[in-house]
C-alpha cells in the first residue's frame, strides 16, 4: 500500500487533464527496467481498441483557425484587393427597363345591314399565350432590327479617348450619368452592317472617309466615303453616320421607330477629326443579348403568369440602353399589328374575289337581257310565267346560299381531319349553326390551355392528359356535328334542285321568246341578289380588317437609369473576401489533410502507442513574455519542462547516472531546443547535467551558443583524450560540443569508445543528455541509443512526417530500450497560454469588484 501511494502522489504534479493513476500491486522481480518505466509512466496517449478515431473535435478546428489565422487573413486580403481592383477597372453597367402589356387581339364586327349572317370574328379570337409572346419578343429578328435602328452594335468615340472606367466615373464624374451624355458634335452610327474595326476621318462639309485598320505593320485601307446623315453603301455592307444630338433640343432622334433622319445642316463638325469605330455583326449581338443582357420576364408566378412583361437591358451607355428598350417595345407592337392585319386580310381577299366574279356574271346577264328584249320587243311576260320566274329566282338564291354553306362545311370537314389544324372563324360563320359556333369557341379555349400546360409539364402529366382528352372530345363532337350538317345541307340542296326542275317543266309550255326573257330575267335577279349578299359580306370583312386592333400597350416607357447596376462595389468586395477566406480555409485544411505530417497533438496521441513524457507548447512571445532561456521562467513553456523533468525522475534510477537520448525522425522537430531547456530545468533542480552535441554533421547547438571549432566529442572519439567541457552561458550546466574534428562521411561511430565516454561522464554527472541527429536520416541514432538508458523521441506538430516516424519507431524498437515521446509545438492555449496564472499583476485584474474583493 505504501508503494501504491508513492506512485500516485507524484501524479499531482502532472498534467491532470490527461494523466491516469497507475498503481502496481504485484511486479515480478524479473521485470525489466523497460517494462517498469513504461508501467510507472502515466498512460498518456494510449486508447482502448474500441475507441473511434473519427471524433469531430471542434476545439481542434478552432485552434487550427487560430494558428493559421495569418494565412487565412492573407488570402482574404488578397482576394478582397483583387475584387476591389476588378471593381475599379470595370466598365459601369446601367439597366434600362420598361413595361409592356401583352393583350389579346380583338376584331370588331361591323354592324352593317344588321344581317344575321354578320361575321363576328371577335367570338373566335384566340386567347393570348404569354409565354409565346415573350418568346416572340426575344426572337433574333426583332432584336436585330432594334439593334440596327439604335446603333447598339456600333461604338464610335474620338481616337485615343480612354475608356470610362468605374473609378473615373465614380470619383472624377461624381457618379453622374451626364458623363455619358454625347457632346454637341458627337457622332452615332446606326443601321451598320459593315462589320469590323475602322478609323473615321471627317472632312469638309460634314463628309467623312472610313479606313480599315491594317494591323501593326499593315497600312490602313480606305473602305468608303460618305456624308453625315446619308446612308453609305459598299459591297460588304452599309452604315449611316449621324449626329448623336441633332438640333438644339439635344434629344436623340432614335428614341422612336420611324423617326426621320436628321438633316446634316442641323449641326456641323470640324474637318480633320478622327474617330475609332467598331461594328459587330447585328445577328451575333442580338443572339448575345437574348442570352444574357436583355431580359424579358412576365409578372405573376411561373404557373400563372400575368400579361405584364418587363423588358430590361444592361448596357454600358445608359442613354443607348433607354433608346433600345423603347425601340424594342414599339417594334414589337408594330410587328404584332402587322401580323394581325395580315390574318384579317385573308377573309377580305376571299370575299372580294367572290364579289368580283359575281359582278362580272351579273353585268353579262343584264347585257344579254337588254339585248334580247330590244330584239324581241317582249318587256313583261305573262303573270303566271312571271310568278314561276320569281319562284325559280328565289329557289336559285336559296340554292346559291346552300352551295356556300355546303362548301364551308366541306372545308371545315377537311380541316378537322388534321390533329392540330385550326378552325377558320369565317367558315364557321357561313354554316349558320350556333351549336357549331359554340363548340369551336370552346375548342379554341381548350387548345390554348393545352399549349400552356405543355409549356409547363410533360405530355405524361395527368393535367396535360386530361386537357388533351377534353380537346379530343371537342374535336370528335365538332366532326360529328359537321357530318350531320353536311348530310342535312346535301338533302336541302337536293330538295331545292327538285323544285327548280319542277318550275322549269312548267315554263316549257310558254312561248320560246317569253321563256327566254323570263330565263334572262331570272338569271339577272339571281345574280343581283347574290351580289347584294356578297357586297354585305365584303363590307363586313373590310370593317373587320379596319377594326383589327391589339391590346398590347406600352405601360411604362424606359427611363434614363441614374445609378449603375454593375459593378456592385460592396457586394463584389465582400464576395471576393469570402472567396479568399474559404480558399484560405481550403488551403489550410487541405494541407493538413494531405501533408502526410502530424498536424495536431491529438493526431500524435491517437496514432503513436508510446508513453508521452510531455507536450511543449509553441513559444508565443505575446502570450508567455519570454522563453525558458529568458528571465520569465513561469509560463506554459517552462511548466512543460517541469512535467517532463518529473516523468524522467520517476522512470530513471537515481542511484547512478542516466544517459537520455533526445532524437527525432525529421529535421527541425525542435529536439536541440528541448535538449537545452531540459538540461537547464534539471540543473535548476540541483542536478549535475552535461549536454553532448552528437549531431556531428549539422549541429543545431552552435546556432544557440557559439561552440564552433571548439574541441568536443569527435576529438575525444578519435584521440581518446578528454576535451575541456564548456559551460552554458548561464553557468548552470555543462556542454560537450560536437568537436572541431569532423568525422568522415559514412563513418560509423565507435560504440565501445562512446560507451566508455558515457561511463566516464557518469562518474561526474547525474544526467547525460545526448542531442542526436534525426533517425532514419542519419544512422548514428542507433549507436547513440544503444548506450543510452532512456530514449525520448521528439515529434514536431506540423513538421514530423508520419511515414518517417513509423520507420523511426521500427528502428528504435530493435534497441530494446525504454522509449517515450515528447510532443513539440502543441497549442499554447491548451496549456493556459493566456491564463491568469501566467499574467503579471498589472495585467491580472481583480476577480470581483465592489466592496467584496479577493
Amino acid at each position: 500500500m505504501e508503494r501504491c501511494s508513492e506512485q500516485v502522489a507524484p501524479l499531482a504534479e502532472y498534467d491532470l487533464r490527461r494523466a491516469q493513476s497507475v498503481c502496481l500491486h504485484q511486479i515480478p522481480l524479473e521485470v525489466t527496467m523497460k517494462q517498469k518505466m513504461a508501467t510507472q509512466l502515466p498512460a498518456i496517449g494510449f486508447h482502448a481498441q474500441h475507441e473511434p478515431h473519427d471524433i469531430v473535435d471542434f476545439g481542434l478546428f478552432l485552434r487550427t483557425l487560430r494558428q493559421q489565422a495569418r494565412t487565412i487573413l492573407l488570402f482574404t486580403g488578397i482576394a478582397a484587393a483583387a475584387a476591389l481592383l476588378h471593381v475599379l477597372l470595370a466598365v459601369p453597367q446601367f439597366t434600362a427597363s420598361g413595361a409592356l402589356y401583352l393583350g389579346e387581339t380583338q376584331q370588331g364586327s361591323g354592324s352593317g345591314g344588321g344581317s344575321s349572317n354578320a361575321v363576328n370574328l371577335s367570338a373566335y379570337a384566340q386567347q393570348s399565350d404569354v409565354e409565346t409572346q415573350i418568346e416572340l419578343l426575344t426572337t433574333g429578328t426583332l432584336i436585330q432590327r432594334a439593334v440596327l435602328e439604335t446603333g447598339l452594335n456600333a461604338t464610335i468615340h474620338p481616337a485615343g479617348a480612354p475608356a470610362l472606367r468605374y473609378w473615373r466615373w465614380k470619383w472624377l464624374d461624381h457618379g453622374s450619368t451626364k458623363a455619358f451624355l454625347p457632346a454637341a458634335d458627337a457622332l452615332r452610327v446606326v443601321d451598320a452592317t459593315l462589320v469590323g474595326k475602322f478609323r473615321l476621318v471627317t472632312g469638309a462639309g460634314n463628309t467623312y472617309k472610313l479606313y480599315k485598320a491594317g494591323g501593326i505593320f499593315g497600312r490602313e485601307k480606305p473602305v468608303l466615303s460618305g456624308t453625315i446623315g446619308t446612308v453609305a453603301h459598299t459591297a460588304a455592307g452599309a452604315l449611316l453616320v449621324r449626329f448623336a444630338r441633332p438640333g438644339k433640343s439635344g434629344g436623340s432622334a432614335a428614341t422612336l421607330p420611324g423617326a426621320a433622319v436628321p438633316s446634316a445642316a442641323l449641326a456641323k463638325i470640324s474637318p480633320g477629326r478622327i474617330f475609332d469605330l467598331s461594328v459587330v455583326a447585328p445577328d451575333a449581338l442580338a443572339n448575345g443579348l437574348a442570352g444574357g443582357q436583355l431580359r424579358v420576364t412576365a409578372g405573376g408566378s411561373p404557373t400563372r403568369p400575368t400579361k405584364l412583361a418587363r423588358i430590361s437591358l444592361r448596357w454600358s451607355d445608359p442613354f443607348l440602353a433607354q433608346i433600345f428598350v423603347n425601340h424594342l417595345m414599339h417594334d414589337y407592337i408594330a410587328t404584332q399589328l402587322q401580323w394581325k392585319a395580315e390574318a384579317a386580310s385573308v377573309t377580305e381577299t376571299f370575299v372580294t374575289g367572290q364579289l368580283a366574279n359575281v359582278a362580272r356574271r351579273l353585268a353579262r346577264a343584264d347585257q344579254e337581257l337588254s339585248a334580247y328584249q330590244a330584239k324581241t320587243g317582249i318587256i313583261d311576260p305573262q303573270q303566271a310565267a312571271q310568278a314561276a320566274v320569281e319562284q325559280m329566282s328565289q329557289l336559285e338564291q336559296r340554292r346559291g346560299q346552300q352551295l356556300l354553306q355546303l362548301q364551308a362545311l366541306r372545308q371545315l370537314h377537311g380541316a378537322m381531319m388534321g390533329r392540330r389544324s385550326r378552325v377558320n372563324p369565317y367558315l364557321t360563320s357561313e354554316t349558320n349553326d350556333p351549336v357549331l359556333t359554340s363548340l369551336t369557341t370552346s375548342l379554341s379555349e381548350a387548345e390554348v390551355k393545352l399549349s400552356q400546360l405543355r409549356a409547363e409539364f410533360t405530355d405524361r402529366a395527368q393535367n396535360v392528359q386530361i386537357q388533351q382528352a377534353q380537346v379530343n372530345q371537342l374535336r370528335a363532337s365538332i366532326r360529328e356535328l359537321i357530318d350531320n350538317d353536311l348530310a342535312s345541307a346535301s338533302q336541302s340542296l337536293a330538295s331545292i334542285e327538285r323544285l327548280i326542275a319542277s318550275d322549269r317543266t312548267k315554263l316549257k309550255n310558254q312561248p320560246a321568246e317569253s321563256l327566254k326573257v323570263r330565263a334572262l330575267t331570272r338569271k339577272s335577279k339571281q345574280l343581283a341578289q347574290l351580289y347584294e349578299v356578297l357586297t354585305q359580306k365584303a363590307e363586313q370583312a373590310q370593317i373587320s380588317k379596319a377594326a383589327t386592333i391589339i391590346d398590347t400597350r406600352v405601360v411604362t416607357s424606359s427611363r434614363l437609369p441614374l445609378r449603375a447596376t454593375s459593378p456592385r462595389a460592396a457586394i463584389t468586395v465582400v464576395a471576393g473576401a469570402m472567396v479568399g477566406f474559404f480558399a484560405g480555409l481550403a488551403l489550410v485544411f487541405g494541407r493538413r489533410a494531405f501533408s502526410g505530417r502530424y498536424e495536431s497533438e491529438e493526431q500524435i496521441r491517437r496514432a503513436v502507442r508510446l508513453p508521452v513524457y510531455g507536450a511543449v507548447p509553441q513559444q508565443v512571445q505575446r502570450l508567455i513574455g519570454a522563453n525558458a532561456f529568458g528571465p520569465d521562467n513561469f509560463n506554459p513553456f517552462s511548466e512543460a519542462f517541469q512535467l517532463i523533468k518529473r516523468n524522467i525522475y520517476r522512470n530513471t534510477n537515481g542511484s547512478h547516472a542516466s544517459a537520455i537520448l533526445l532524437i527525432s525522425a525529421s529535421k527541425q522537430d525542435g529536439k536541440t531546443t528541448i535538449a537545452a531547456n531540459l538540461c537547464r530545468t534539471l540543473a535548476e533542480d540541483g542536478k549535475r547535467v552535461v549536454l553532448l552535441d552528437c549531431d556531428f554533421y549539422l549541429s543545431r547547438l552552435n546556432l544557440l551558443v557559439d561552440f564552433e571549432g571548439l574541441p568536443g566529442l569527435t576529438d575525444w572519439l578519435q584521440t581518446g583524450s578528454r576535451p575541456k567541457l564548456q559551460r552554458w552561458p548561464d553557468g548552470k550546466f555543462w556542454v560537450l560540443p560536437s568537436g572541431g574534428a569532423a568525422p568522415e562521411r559514412g563513418a560509423r561511430l565507435d560504440e565501445a569508445a562512446l560507451r566508455g565516454i558515457i561511463e566516464t561522464l557518469g562518474e561526474e554527472f547525474d544526467y547525460i543528455i545526448l542531442d542526436s541527429p534525426p533517425l532514419p536520416i542519419v544512422s548514428d541514432g542507433l549507436v547513440l541509443g544503444s548506450v543510452s538508458d532512456l530514449i525520448l523521441s521528439v515529434v514536431g506538430v506540423s513538421n514530423t512526417m508520419r511515414r518517417a516516424f513509423d520507420l523511426h519507431n521500427e528502428l528504435i524498437e530493435t534497441l530494446d530500450k525504454p522509449h517515450g515521446l515528447i510532443i513539440n509545438g502543441a497549442d499554447a492555449m491548451t496549456y493556459g497560454g493566456e491564463d491568469a496564472y501566467f499574467l503579471g499583476a498589472a495585467r491580472r485584474g481583480p476577480k470581483f469588484t465592489g466592496w467584496f474583493r479577493i
